[in-house]
């Protein structure tokens, strides 16, 4: 879609998210001390530790209230600015949204101020959940970008790197994007996709022949 907006490139520091699966309570520590390890990198210590406290409260959430579930991780780059994406996913009994959010409502017997407390933590923030199927919860921290997008790459089970890797580039002339599935899993499959998505970044709006050339 064309459009005028100032030049940004949005670039995943690496082909895939981190992935916890939340099903016991010490999984709550871990997953609290990578994301905050994941956003020291990129952030002051003030910002790290609200990271931090919203992978705790998503976390907890997951345990609590759907009887566990998945947490994604991920930094993304907007120009000189960095995003960390935290996603919290489950196949729960889902939530009446509005009921939830509002601070002081709890199900499960505690003072119901995680997900306000998520929501104000946060840069961006949505919910959206379906009764019986389950609920997703995205928290950003960082400077939004000025195209939103979202994008979820994780490794197969078994494997700890992903054959799949994604690219978008916004300027001027519009915005392109790429996204690509390396042959197979793992590393190599890995490998490919990084090749290829350097090959995009190097000129994303030449014509779709001379990318798969660059490519090939």
């Amino acid at each position: 879609r064309r459009h005028c907006a100032m030049e940004i490139a949005v670039r995943p520091a690496s082909t895939a998210q981190q992935r916890f699966v939340i099903d016991d309570g010490s999984k709550v520590g871990e997953a609290r001390r990578a994301a905050q390890k994941l956003a020291t990198l990129v952030f002051n210590e003030e910002l790290a530790g609200k990271v931090a406290i919203a992978a705790t409260e998503l976390a907890n959430n997951l345990l609590l209230h759907a009887g566990g579930g998945e947490l994604l991780m991920q930094t993304l780059d907007s120009g000189d600015e960095a995003i960390v994406e935290l996603l919290a996913l489950d196949k729960g009994p889902g939530m009446d949204v509005a009921e939830c959010m509002r601070d002081g409502y709890s199900t499960g017997g505690t003072p119901g101020t995680g997900l306000g407390a998520v929501r104000r933590l946060a840069s961006e923030f949505d919910i959206h959940s379906r009764p019986g199927e389950g609920t997703a919860i995205l928290a950003r921290f960082g400077t939004p970008p000025a195209v939103r997008y979202g994008a979820v790459s994780v490794a197969v089970e078994g494997e700890i790197d992903c054959g799949d890797a994604w690219h978008i580039v916004s300027d001027a002339e519009g915005t392109a994007v790429i996204v690509v599935d390396g042959l197979g899993h793992g590393t190599f499959a890995a490998e490919a996709a990084r090749v290829a998505v350097d090959a995009f970044a190097d000129s994303p709006f030449s014509a779709p022949g001379e990318f798969m050339t660059r490519a090939h």
